[in-house]
C-alpha cells in the first residue's frame, strides 16, 4: 500500500496576508512622504521631490529589490507567527483530540512558545488523570459486569451445545446470532453464515417475507405465543423445516424486534416417507390386480354348470393368489418395521478418553490393574460410552470371578475402517461355550444386575464381538469391531479466541430507510481491507499479491470475520518488494490467480461499503482487472487518508501508522494486507466521532468532505 507525502502544498493566506502587510507598509511610507511634503516650504519640497524622483528612476531595481527583500521578511515572520502560535495551536488541538479517544495513555509534545507549553503540560496531566480514573472505572465495570459475562458464556456454551440448528435475525432480518450447528446446515446453500449479513442471502426472500407477515398478523392479534412453521428446500437440495417465533419488545405492545429461526435437515425423513408413498402405492396396486383375481376365480367357481375337473385351474389360481398376496404383505410388514427401528444415538469420543475412563470404572470395582495400550490422538470412536464401558467391566468381573485374572489389557486400533477395541488378559483359558453364556447372560455391574446382556449392547453399537486366543503370545481377548470416526466436534482443537457468534447490540438498528447516500455512518456495514503488491504502478503492469479484509458491523470491527487470501501474480516479485511485504514467490506459488481471489473479495464484500487507507492506490488495481475478471466493485468507498485529513488538517503527516500512533492503535506486522486492514478499521472507528463533531454524520456528506482535501488529487 503505497503512502502519500504529507505536504499540504501553497498555503495562500499565508502569502496574501504578507502581500497585504507589504502594501500597508509602502502605503504607511508613501503616505507618510505626502505629508511630510505637505508640511515643508515650497523652496525645499520641490528640490526633494525632484531629487526623490531621480533618485528612484536612476535606482528602480534597487528599490524594487528592497521592497520584494520587505515581502520576503514579512513572508517569514507571517510564516513563522503563524506556525508558532496558529498552527501550532491548531495541532495541539487535534492532537488533544485524538488523545482523548486513545484507548492507552498517549502523551501531547511539549512545544511551541511558552503559552502553548503550558497548556500541554497542563493537558497532559489532565490526560494521566483521566487514565486512572478511566482504570478505576474499567475495574468497576469489570466487576459488576462479571455475572452478566457468566450468564453471556452460559448462553453461548448452550447455544453451541444444542444439537438443533438456530439463527436469530433482528427485524430487518439482518443475522445476529446463530450457533455452529446453523452454520454447518447452511453452509452447503452457499457461503458461510455471517453476523450482520441478511439471513434473504439463505432462506428465500418471499418465503420469509410471508412467514414475518403471518407472525405479524399473530402479534396483532395478540396470540399469547406465536409462531409458524414452513418447508424449504436449499440451493443444495436439502429439505428443511423451520420453526419460526418472533422476539417482542417487552416495553413496547406488540412490537416486533427480531425473530428465531429453529431449522431441522429432514431430507432423510422426507425420502423416508417419499419412498412409503411408493411402497403403498405398489402394495395397493399389487393388492388390487391379486383381489381381482381371487374374484374372478370366485366367481368362476360359484357357476353351476362348473366341472370338478374345470375346478381345479381355478382353484390353483386362488391358491397362488394368496400365497403371493401374503408374501408381498409379509415383504411390506418387514420394511415398516425396519423403518421403525431407530438406531441409538452414539457418540464421538477419542479412543485415548473412553479407554482411560473405561480403565478407571474397572479399576475402582474390581481389585484389578488396567493397563492402557498407546492409543494415537486422532482416534475417534462412535459409541455409547456408558453401555460399552459396563460390557467390558462386566466381562472383566467373569475373569476376575471365573479364572482369579488380577491383570488386564485395553487396546485399541483402526482397522479397515472400523475400530478394533480389544479386553486381553494371558495365562487361563476358557472354551467357547463359557464365553458365549457371558455375553448371553444379563450383565453384572457395580449395582447389581442389569437386563441388558453384553450383546445387547453390540447390537446397540452395530458391532461385532468374539473371544480369540493368540497363543503364541499366550493372551486371550475379547475383540469388538465398532463405528470408527474421524471427526469430533467436541476435541477439536480451538485456534485463537472463540468465534463472535452473537451481538446483542444489534437490536438496536433500525429499520433501513432512504438511499445508502443519506444513512447515519455509524449504521452502515462495512468491509475494510488493503492490498499488497509486486510494486507502486498499476497501469505498468504490477500485480496484487495478497488481499486482506475485516467486516464492520453494528460498529464493531468483527475480528472473527476477516479474509485473508495469497493471489498468485502470474509475474515476477521484485526484490525491493520483498524486503518490504516479505511474501516471496514461493509463498504465491499454487495460490489462487486473481479472477479466482476477486471473486472471493466480492462475495466477502457484499452489502457493504469499502473502506481503505489511500483507496485510490488499492480502487485502481481492481479496476483494471475489471475487464480481465469481468468484476466490477460498484460500492461506495471511503478512504481513511482524505477522513483523517478532513478532521486533522494540521498533523504533518497522515500515514497509516502514524495515525494509528496518534490514535493509540496498537500497530503490528505492518505490510501484511490483513494486519494493515485491522488496523484500518479501528482507525476508522476512531474517525467517525470525529467527524460528527464537525457535522459530517453521513455517507453522503463524508464522501463530499472528502473530495476537498488535498489528497483526493492524488492519482496512479
Amino acid at each position: 500500500m503505497a503512502q502519500p507525502a504529507g505536504t499540504r502544498g501553497f498555503d495562500r493566506a499565508v502569502w496574501l496576508v504578507a502581500l497585504l502587510v507589504t502594501l500597508l507598509v509602502l502605503g504607511w511610507v508613501v503616505a507618510s512622504g505626502w505629508l511630510i511634503r505637505a508640511a515643508l516650504p515650497a523652496t525645499i519640497s520641490e528640490p526633494l521631490t525632484a531629487l526623490l524622483q531621480q533618485a528612484f528612476t536612476t535606482h528602480a531595481p534597487v528599490v524594487a529589490g528592497c521592497v520584494f527583500i520587505g515581502f520576503v521578511g514579512v513572508l517569514f515572520a507571517v510564516r513563522q507567527v503563524r506556525a508558532r502560535y496558529f498552527t501550532a495551536m491548531s495541532r495541539l488541538v487535534e492532537q488533544l483530540a485524538m488523545a482523548v479517544r486513545a484507548e492507552r495513555l498517549v502523551t501531547l509534545p511539549v512545544e511551541g512558545g511558552r503559552s502553548q507549553q503550558s497548556l500541554a503540560r497542563a493537558a497532559n496531566a489532565l490526560l494521566e488523570e483521566r487514565d486512572q480514573l478511566r482504570h478505576q472505572v474499567q475495574s468497576v465495570i469489570d466487576s459488576s459486569t462479571a455475572q452478566l459475562a457468566a450468564e453471556r458464556n452460559q448462553l453461548a456454551t448452550l447455544m453451541a451445545e444444542l444439537k438443533q440448528s438456530i439463527v436469530v435475525c433482528n427485524a430487518d432480518g439482518q443475522i445476529l446470532l446463530f450457533n455452529a450447528h446453523a452454520g454447518e446446515l447452511l453452509e452447503p446453500s452457499g457461503f458461510p453464515l455471517r453476523i450482520g449479513r441478511p439471513m434473504s442471502q439463505w432462506l428465500d426472500a418471499d418465503l420469509l417475507a410471508h412467514a414475518q407477515g403471518v407472525l405479524a398478523a399473530q402479534v396483532a392479534r395478540a396470540v399469547s405465543q406465536p409462531t409458524t412453521e414452513f418447508a424449504w428446500l436449499t440451493a443444495a437440495g436439502a429439505m428443511m423445516r423451520v420453526h419460526m417465533a418472533p422476539i417482542i419488545d417487552a416495553t413496547v405492545a406488540q412490537r416486533v424486534t427480531g425473530y428465531v429461526l429453529m431449522m431441522n435437515d429432514v431430507s432423510a425423513e422426507y425420502a423416508l416417507q417419499s419412498q412409503r408413498e411408493a411402497w403403498l402405492y405398489e402394495l395397493t396396486d399389487f393388492s388390487r390386480a391379486r383381489l381381482s383375481s381371487i374374484k374372478s376365480a370366485i366367481d368362476a367357481l360359484q357357476r353351476p354348470d362348473i366341472t370338478e375337473e374345470e375346478r381345479k385351474p381355478w382353484r390353483a389360481q386362488i391358491h397362488d393368489d394368496v400365497v403371493r398376496f401374503s408374501e408381498q404383505l409379509r415383504a411390506a410388514g418387514d420394511r415398516a418395521v425396519a423403518d421403525l427401528i431407530q438406531p441409538w444415538p452414539l457418540q464421538q469420543m477419542t479412543a485415548i478418553d473412553f479407554l482411560t475412563v473405561a480403565a478407571r470404572h474397572i479399576e475402582s470395582w474390581l481389585d484389578v490393574k488396567v493397563m492402557v495400550d498407546p492409543v494415537p490422538e486422532d482416534l475417534v470412536l462412535q459409541v455409547d460410552s456408558y453401555t460399552l464401558t459396563q460390557a467390558l467391566a462386566h466381562l472383566s468381573a467373569c475373569l476376575v470371578d471365573g479364572f482369579n485374572v488380577r491383570y488386564l489389557t485395553l487396546r485399541v486400533a483402526a482397522h479397515e475402517g472400523r475400530a478394533q477395541l480389544d479386553l486381553v488378559w494371558s495365562g487361563h483359558v476358557m472354551s467357547t461355550e463359557t464365553a458365549m453364556s457371558w455375553e448371553l447372560d444379563p450383565m453384572v455391574v457395580q449395582a447389581g444386575h442389569v437386563a441388558m446382556s453384553v450383546r445387547d449392547v453390540v447390537s446397540r453399537h452395530s458391532a461385532q464381538l468374539w473371544f480369540e486366543r493368540a497363543r503364541v503370545r499366550h493372551e486371550s481377548f475379547f475383540r469388538w469391531l465398532l463405528p470408527l470416526t474421524t471427526v469430533s466436534n467436541a476435541s477439536k482443537p480451538i485456534a485463537g479466541p472463540r468465534p463472535e457468534f452473537f451481538d446483542f447490540d444489534l437490536f438496536k438498528t433500525t429499520p433501513s430507510a432512504g438511499a445508502l447516500a443519506d444513512r447515519p455512518l455509524t449504521a452502515l456495514t462495512y468491509t475494510v481491507f488493503d492490498t499488497e503488491t509486486t510494486g507502486l504502478n498499476p497501469s505498468e503492469g504490477d500485480e496484487i499479491i495478497q488481499i486482506g479484509a475485516v467486516r464492520i458491523v453494528g460498529n464493531k470491527l468483527r475480528t472473527s470475520e476477516v479474509m485473508d487470501q495469497l493471489v498468485d501474480p502470474n509475474r515476477s516479485i521484485p526484490k525491493a518488494g520483498i524486503a518490504i511485504h516479505g511474501i516471496t514467490p514461493q509463498d504465491v506459488r499454487g495460490a489462487p490467480r486473481i479472477d479466482v481471489a476477486l471473486a472471493a473479495f466480492k462475495a466477502f464484500a457484499a452489502d457493504s461499503v469499502l473502506v481503505a487507507h489511500n483507496a485510490a492506490f488499492d480502487m485502481r488495481f481492481l479496476e483494471l482487472k475489471e475487464s480481465q475478471t469481468g468484476i466490477r466493485f460498484d460500492q461506495p468507498v471511503l478512504d481513511t487518508l482524505l477522513l483523517a485529513a478532513v478532521v486533522l488538517p494540521e498533523q504533518p503527516t497522515h500515514g497509516l501508522h502514524a495515525l494509528a500512533e496518534k490514535l493509540g492503535v496498537d500497530a503490528t506486522d505492518r505490510h501484511h494486507a490483513l494486519s494493515d486492514a485491522l488496523v484500518t478499521g479501528a482507525i476508522f472507528l476512531k474517525l467517525l466521532p470525529l467527524l460528527e463533531e464537525q457535522g459530517i454524520t453521513t455517507l453522503r456528506e463524508a464522501r463530499e468532505a472528502s473530495q476537498k482535501t488535498f489528497y483526493a488529487r492524488l492519482a496512479y
